[in-house]
């Protein structure tokens, strides 16, 4: 199991240290893990596979696929995809295609202050959305 969680350290471009954080450990003991001092609980295993989308099977036997499929992002690469097709004469396509490699080229806590502010922005939208339809009740 030990060189399964380093090929996922890798895999994801992940110091020790980010990858402890990540499921609230300390870098030591991602380090003994990779070097197989010690064996992760069913807990830290849980956890890597939740907080990096890894098929348990996968952690403990290295049987199968490492990633589990993610419906989410499937969904998100079919819209991209429409949104994009036709790129030569799609205006969107240049803004699109600069603001994710400009996000993909941010240090985590850039992404994260960006993230935030979406985040914001979003909960602004939903509040603005309550008030009108509030509005148009009273009317």
């Amino acid at each position: 199991m030990e060189e399964r969680i380093k090929i996922i350290r890798k895999e994801l471009g992940l110091t020790q240290e980010e990858f402890a954080k990540r499921i609230g450990l300390v870098r030591s003991s991602v380090a003994k893990y990779e070097i197989g001092r010690r064996e992760p609980t069913n807990a830290i295993i849980l956890s890597i596979c939740k907080e990096f989308n890894i098929r348990e099977e996968w952690l403990r036997t290295g049987q199968g696929e490492m990633f589990k499929e993610n419906p989410l992002k499937d969904e998100v690469g079919y819209y991209i995809e429409e949104l994009l097709e036709d790129y030569e004469d799609n205006p969107l396509y240049d803004v699109i295609l600069t603001m994710m490699k400009t996000y993909a080229e941010l240090d985590e806590k850039s992404k994260k202050v960006i993230r935030d502010c979406a985040k914001k922005l979003q909960d602004n939208l939903k509040a603005q959305e309550v008030r009108s339809s509030r509005a148009s009740q009273d009317t």
